[in-house]
């Protein structure tokens, strides 16, 4: 072979070279979200099972609804956040673009999420179905609750509020990030008031006496029956649980709902309408993980514990919607002043919902005591539709108010 025919062989190949695409780091990024997609959701399929047959084995075969929900939980979730990793993955492989997140046709959605409540509320009168007929509509309805109120955000936002893609992410990041960090940090501060309670011999026979509270409240017969919960009931107790409850919970959850979106906000430079969308995303997906695992009661209060978590569900994504849009005038407005003053505002919506339901949960153990004393117990019960009363106009302000700014950031937007 002649040198010129070399030089031709070596053109010709760096020419083939160049004409192949060539993979980006983004590119990268979506078949490692691929690969963990489907380990995450293989997981579930096989976890959410397994614990389930754990537990017959070691009860004997009897398992009961709580049961079933958590095993449930575990496989739902799992398989949700897997699924959206794999899916989202596979198309940034496939170089694939996201449509803008404009949710149509809702109705239906809404028709469904009634059906489920009137499904819901027959089943949990009925003693004989509540094992195995409540669990999955509890399961369906509490992710469709947080959905629901996603995609009416969305629609109020006419497509100026990012894409599938950025929707699909923050919903796993809520879900998953935002959930996990929660956890540990609660846990850590649990533990710290634990310890605290146990050197300052707050708590009646010291460890000792803390294995036997623990095993008492982990016990479903105890805690149905409210009378045991009187015991628990004084001034430090309440004082105790208001201060974890009402101040540390909603900052630690302030600050681990969006982590992702803190994190991805200096590359993505978010416009206030997208991250405003972004952060309602996360906190969607913070609030479908804890309605799945801490959500409704299933018993003959599954109504109650449903309409609470709807409540619930209206405060997380107000929150993570106003810390989402912090976030961006922080990162891409360059305002750290409105980003805390976004952080203000979530933790004080989040304090004041978290408060109220202290209140009502306090004033109904007491008033199981005061049986005998009808005008306290009258007082009580004034007591508590007055905090249910604030509650609901809290939760209808919130609805009202997201809703109204997905519309307003929407239009400004479309105004640019």
């Amino acid at each position: 072979m002649s040198d010129l025919e070399t030089v031709d062989g070596e053109k010709q190949e760096e020419h083939r070279l160049a004409e192949t695409p060539r993979r980006s780091s983004f590119q990268i990024g979506g078949l490692a979200g691929l690969i963990i997609g489907l380990l995450a959701a293989l997981s579930a399929c096989v976890g959410g099972p397994l614990l389930l047959a754990l537990t017959a084995m070691l009860s004997d075969g009897a398992l009961d609804g709580a049961t079933i929900q958590q095993s449930l939980a575990l496989t739902v979730l799992g398989l949700g956040i897997g699924g959206i990793l794999a899916w989202e993955g596979w198309r940034i492989w496939q170089n694939r673009p996201s449509r803008p997140f404009v949710p149509r046709r809702l109705g239906l959605l809404w028709l469904a999420l009634g059906l489920l409540l009137a499904l819901g509320l027959l089943f949990s009168l009925l003693d004989a179905g509540l094992p195995y007929l409540l669990p999955p509509v509890n399961t369906l309805t509490v992710i469709l609750l947080p959905l629901l109120l996603l995609l009416t955000v969305g629609q109020a936002a006419r497509g100026y509020g990012g894409s599938w893609r950025d929707v699909a992410g923050g919903l796993v990041s809520g879900a998953a990030l935002g959930t996990g960090l929660a956890l540990f940090l609660e846990i850590a501060l649990a533990s710290a008031f634990v310890v605290l309670a146990l050197l300052l011999g707050v708590i009646p026979g010291g460890i000792a006496g803390l294995q036997a509270l623990s095993e008492r409240l982990q016990d479903p017969a105890f805690l149905n029956d409210p009378q045991n919960l009187l015991q628990f009931v004084s001034p430090l107790t309440v004082l105790t649980l208001f201060l974890f409850v009402a101040v540390l919970a909603p900052l630690v959850e302030e600050l681990t709902k969006t982590a992702g979106l803190a994190v991805a906000a200096p590359w993505l430079r978010p416009t206030p309408a997208r991250a405003f969308v972004l952060g309602v995303a996360s906190g969607a997906g913070f609030a479908i993980a804890e309605n799945l695992f801490n959500g409704a009661l299933i018993g003959a209060f599954w109504a109650p514990g449903v309409v609470l978590r709807l409540g619930a569900t209206l405060m997380h994504c107000a929150t993570s919607g106003l810390m989402g849009w912090g976030w961006g005038q922080l990162w891409s407005e360059r305002r750290p002043w409105q980003a805390v003053l976004a952080f203000l505002g979530a933790m004080g919506l989040h304090s004041a919902w978290n408060g109220l339901a202290v209140g009502v949960a306090v004033s109904g153990v007491l008033a199981i005591g005061q049986g005998d004393n009808p005008i306290v117990m009258a007082f009580l019960g004034l007591l508590i539709l007055s905090f249910l009363a604030i509650l609901a106009l809290l939760a209808l302000a919130t609805f009202v108010g997201l809703i109204w700014s997905g519309r307003v950031l929407g239009q400004r937007a479309e105004g640019l």
